[in-house]
């Protein structure tokens, strides 16, 4: 009985073996880091969506119960977050929404919360170019307009979110992506 010969071509040397094994593990590389700029993505979206309709729903109050709806930041919801050097203004931390006093900046003198929100957004900055409340008054008019921007807090993050409300109460989402 006649054993056949083993060639070179029917196997791998280790060499490519070695070489296939380096490209699978960038190619590994290359994903992992993707998606963990995917997740990073989808976190600051999630978050620039509900704060998006948080204020929907506090002016949509406002006009409802025909009275003035205030919307802060808080740390123990119940008092309005003012203001602290580590925080920048403070709104990525808890949100409350109550029926407020116009030009008041305590959830202490509102006669009743209507929400609370709380977060967990550890690595996502967001800014208020207005202060630490806003407004919206019986007419849904917001007293305090401005632009809240949402990124990822890190040097390599590509993308940020606005948030404007006007004067009139309307209330646009928009995605910027910045080429510094």
């Amino acid at each position: 009985m006649r054993y056949p010969m083993y060639n070179k071509k029917y196997g791998s040397s280790l060499i490519e073996i070695s070489i296939i094994l380096v490209l699978l593990s960038y190619t590994f590389y290359l994903a992992i880091d993707y998606l963990q700029d995917l997740k990073a993505t989808q976190k600051v979206q999630g978050l620039t969506s509900k704060l998006e309709s948080l204020l929907i729903y506090s002016r949509n109050q406002a006009i409802l119960t025909n009275k003035n709806i205030a919307v802060c930041s808080t740390i123990d919801g119940k008092t309005c977050y003012t203001g602290d050097s580590k925080q920048a203004n403070g709104w990525q931390l808890n949100w409350i929404v109550y029926e407020g006093i116009e030009n008041s900046d305590t959830a202490e003198d509102a006669k009743k919360v209507l929400y609370l929100s709380f977060n967990k957004a550890k690595f996502i900055q967001i800014d208020y170019n207005r202060g630490a409340t806003i407004v919206f008054n019986n007419m849904g008019r917001c007293l305090q307009a401005g632009t809240f921007t949402i990124k990822y807090n890190d040097d390599t993050s590509t993308q940020s979110y606005t948030i404007t409300v006007s004067t009139a109460g309307r209330i646009r989402q928009s995605q910027q992506i910045n080429t510094d």
